[in-house]
Order: C-alpha cells, then sequence, then structure tokens
C-alpha cells in the first residue's frame, strides 16, 4: 500500500431541501485533491466531532502524520435525511443532530488530518464518555476501553470526569460503565500505585481505659509507636532510627489510632518523598527526616486482593462523591 500523490476520491453528498444553511442542489461532489485526505467533520450540538476512526489509521507503508487517499477504503454515499428522532446507524460514527436534521462539514483547505486528531485531552475524555451512552453497543464498548487507555496517562482527569457524569447520569448502562471504568482505574493508579517504605518494625502496645498509652511501665502520647526493629538499607536506618525508639508524631501528626494509623500513613505516601518524625528515646526528643522507599514487592502481595481493592474503591468513591456535592 503507497501514497499517491494527486489521486481524487469523490464523496457523493445528498442534501435535504430546505436546509437551514444553504447548500448546492444534490448531488455535490467534493474533489479531494490533496496528497492527504482532508479533515471531515461532524457538527454535534455545537461542538466538534472527528470521524478519523472510520476513515483509517495512518499508513503503513510511508508512515506519513496524514492519511493518504490510497490508504482510506471507499467511501460510502452518505445521504443526509430530515428525520424526526436522531439516528446514529450507518458508515460514519454518532451522526450529528441539531433540530430535525443532520449537517456534515467538511473542510477542504488542505488541514492536516493529524493536526485535528490532537484534541485535547479534556475534550476527547468527555467525548469517549458521552459514546458510553451511544446507540450502538459495539461503540459503548469500544468508548469503555478507550477510557482505560486515557487513563493511563491523565487518571486523575479522567477519573474527575467519570465522576461528574456518574454524579448527574440517569441512564442506568453509563452509570454501571462508569463505575467499571472507576473501579478498574483507582485499582490500576491509586490501590497499586508504589507505596512508601520506611523499613521498621513496631511492637503493638497496651491502651489505657482513659486512652493513654502504657509502654514499659511509661505513659505515652496517643498513637505512638514502638521501634523493636530497624531494617538494614532503608529509610529509617539512614535516617538514624534506633530499636526501642518511640515515633511520637510524623509531619506534626499524632496517631490516636497506633500502629495501623501510623503504617496507612507511610504507605498513602510515594516512594521518595520525605517524612519527619519526631523521636523519643529515652527522655529525649528529637526530629529527624526520612526519604522512603518503596513497600518490598513481598508485602505488595499481602495488600492486593480483590476484596482489599474493592474495599478501597467502596471508600474511594464515597469520599469523592461526599466532596463532589460538598463543591457544588
Amino acid at each position: 500500500m503507497t501514497c499517491v500523490s494527486g489521486q481524487i476520491r469523490e464523496l457523493l453528498l445528498t442534501s435535504p431541501q430546505n436546509h437551514p444553511f444553504p447548500m448546492p442542489s444534490p448531488p455535490r461532489r467534493l474533489r479531494l485533491q490533496n496528497h492527504c485526505l482532508p479533515t471531515l467533520w461532524l457538527s454535534k450540538n455545537n461542538r466538534p466531532h472527528n470521524i478519523r476512526d472510520y476513515l483509517g489509521q495512518h499508513c503503513s507503508a510511508c508512515r506519513c502524520s496524514e492519511t493518504p487517499v490510497s490508504c482510506v477504503p471507499e467511501l460510502p454515499k452518505i445521504t443526509l435525511a430530515r428525520r424526526s428522532r436522531p439516528s446514529y446507524r450507518g458508515h460514519v460514527k454518532s451522526l450529528a443532530r441539531i433540530g430535525s436534521c443532520v449537517i456534515l462539514l467538511a473542510s477542504l483547505a488542505g488541514t492536516s488530518f493529524s493536526r485535528a486528531a490532537n484534541l485535547s485531552p479534556t475534550n476527547e475524555i468527555i467525548q469517549t464518555i458521552r459514546d458510553l451512552g451511544h446507540a450502538q453497543y459495539a461503540a459503548r464498548e469500544a468508548a469503555s476501553q478507550r477510557l482505560l487507555k486515557l487513563a493511563e496517562t491523565a487518571h486523575q482527569v479522567v477519573l474527575q470526569q467519570c465522576l461528574r457524569v456518574y454524579a448527574q447520569t440517569r441512564d442506568p448502562e453509563v452509570k454501571a460503565r462508569l463505575r467499571d471504568a472507576m473501579e478498574t482505574i483507582v485499582d490500576r493508579h491509586l490501590f497499586r500505585a508504589p507505596k512508601g517504605y520506611l523499613g521498621v518494625g513496631l511492637n503493638r502496645v497496651n491502651v489505657m481505659g482513659n486512652g493513654q498509652l502504657v509502654i514499659q511501665n511509661r505513659v505515652m502520647p496517643p498513637g505512638s509507636v514502638w521501634v523493636n526493629r530497624v531494617i538494614e538499607d532503608t529509610a529509617a536506618q539512614k535516617a538514624g532510627i534506633q530499636p526501642n525508639d518511640f515515633i511520637i508524631a510524623v509531619d506534626d501528626k499524632k496517631w490516636e489510632t497506633g500502629p495501623d494509623g501510623f503504617i496507612q500513613y507511610i504507605q498513602s505516601k510515594s516512594p521518595g518523598e520525605k517524612v519527619k518524625l519526631s523521636l523519643l528515646r529515652d527522655t529525649t526528643t528529637n526530629t529527624v527526616e526520612a526519604v522512603l522507599g518503596e513497600l518490598p514487592k513481598a508485602e505488595q502481595e499481602q495488600l492486593y486482593t480483590k476484596e482489599k481493592s474493592r474495599e478501597f474503591f467502596e471508600n474511594w468513591l464515597a469520599n469523592a462523591l461526599k466532596q463532589q456535592i460538598s463543591h457544588e
């Protein structure tokens, strides 16, 4: 397959009578004379919609950034007819609906195809989420997969847009598809994200009835954690933490939940982040700074279960929806 300069494809368009925008009487022939196919757009609710997926991908022979005429399948005849209800059937995806007619806009000014395809991430994400409610099942399935692919480079933006539509839509299938997509994205990019690791072993401590912690017959501030070992070549060792040190605060925060809250906070950080640790050694209190490492794979495997992933997602979704409501 090679690119043929000057090859002509003809697209036959039949224009309905009394069209709100003046158009020549049918049939209208649009001559595509450039080396690469000009950009075709559909106007949908006053928003541009690219139909590049129908026209094909880049030329496999020349690897040009535009779609050559010879690399495009034979274009079918597209009839624009007046309809009382929108129809999405046919060769072109998502035919636009404006009032009772469909409008096709063709740009023949030599605009490069690849330039039109470079939509900003937000616009592409919005359009993909809209396609979750497409009339064709195949288009809805494709949109679900495309949404996950977009999240690989912009998962925060994708989650934000999904959450916004999820809270507003009344379409049960769109809601279910958004929930499935968000659960997968949260699992991949949040739950399974690299977790911080300090490298200490902790003792469990006794809690008195009045809420105070008693360690070695000494009353400790609530939330203090007792270090029983320091693993070699870890952030804890490099920061100078020693066995029998008491960590009484992290980043000026104290943990009333003890070791569990301390571990969750450390693992909520990313490898390479710095934390400030307040240590009690004998009767002396000092502050050290530690650069966190990454949680070892053996410990990650214990954390990454389906049950814990589902629990993590449910908590994330509940908190995210609360924040969404509070911001509205």
